[in-house]
């Protein structure tokens, strides 16, 4: 009998409280098992251990983007008996009541899917039930595509401080454990990004990443070792998706995100995963070389986000 379960990753490196306010309202309509894992830069925790069904907490010392680091160590901290995975962002709220139903009867179908077809940005404020309109309006890469949108088209954006084109690479992802198991989810995107990176490597893109994210030669070969595998992992299969919406709690304006101006500023440091982070003894990324300037510039970017406005 098949078992999907959650996993999601809590980090919190500038303290806002819309995080965890978010988590709450998230976890509270999720209705699936939840591995969650938490990363804490002064050695106190934020969620509590009802928190999740599995809650593996870990401490770490530098700044960056550790999403899907965290991922990578709730992947493996799943149970022997699942075989279908969900993870997302603990900002999120499903409107579908049977969408773990659907998501797993597509699993049967697809290896990758994306769990929904829209992504409504929400207003400061909303909780699941209030009649707001949304202030946004996209979707999913893969949806696009099977609308007739060429993939290549439908994993870009044009350039700019904010993404122009109503797509949403992340929130939340979907596939059979078989996919993951021995090779996660790309973890290496410091500055963030991670999810465009699975996204585009999924339609044969990593070129285009390396391209939109301003990699250097050397990160670049980095992020390739990992997506050329994943994607003849896919064996020629599609990305779908599941028709229906995801609601993405506010947590602070898109712009302040600079979800692409992000990656120009960046690039000078000639950040090179192999060289430039290890993980620590605790699970975590660290930095480990001396690019002081660079390590300040990636703990700025967390600070500038103001999630809580």
């Amino acid at each position: 009998m098949s078992s999907l379960w959650a996993v999601t990753a809590f980090f919190n490196p500038a303290g806002f409280s819309s995080r965890l306010r978010n988590y709450r309202t998230f976890r509270r309509h999720l209705g699936v098992p939840l591995v969650a894992v938490e990363l804490s830069f002064t050695g106190r925790f934020e969620l509590d251990p009802d928190d999740a069904d599995i809650l593996v907490r870990i401490t770490g010392s530098d700044v960056m983007w550790q999403k899907e680091r965290l991922l990578n160590l709730g992947l493996a901290a799943l149970p022997a008996d699942c075989d279908k995975v969900i993870w997302l962002d603990c900002d999120i709220v499903f409107g579908r009541d049977d969408w773990a139903a659907a998501v797993s009867e597509a699993l049967d179908r697809h290896l990758l899917l994306q769990p929904f077809s829209h992504a409504r940005f929400m207003p400061p404020g909303w909780r699941p039930g209030d009649n707001a309109a949304a202030v946004d309006l996209r979707h999913p890469p893969a949806f696009l595509v099977a609308r007739g949108s060429r993939p290549e088209a439908a994993a870009a954006f044009t350039e700019g401080s904010v993404v122009q084109m109503a797509y949403t690479p992340g929130l939340a992802w979907a596939a059979r454990r078989e996919l993951l198991d021995g090779r996660g989810v790309y973890d290496a995107c410091v500055i963030g990004g991670g999810d465009g990176a699975l996204m585009r490597a999924a339609f044969g893109l990593a070129d285009l990443t390396g391209r939109l994210q301003r990699m250097s030669p050397a990160r670049y070969e980095h992020y390739r070792a990992w997506a050329e595998p994943f994607r003849a992992a896919l064996r020629g299969t599609e990305v779908g998706f599941v028709p229906g919406d995801v609601h993405h709690l506010w947590h602070g304006a898109i712009a302040d995100r600079r979800y692409v101006d992000r990656h120009a500023a960046f690039s000078p440091f000639g950040f090179d995963p192999a060289t430039d982070i290890t993980i620590d003894p605790g699970g975590a990324w660290r930095w480990s070389s001396p690019k002081t300037a660079m390590h300040a510039f990636v703990a700025d970017y967390f600070a500038g986000r103001r999630e809580d406005d």
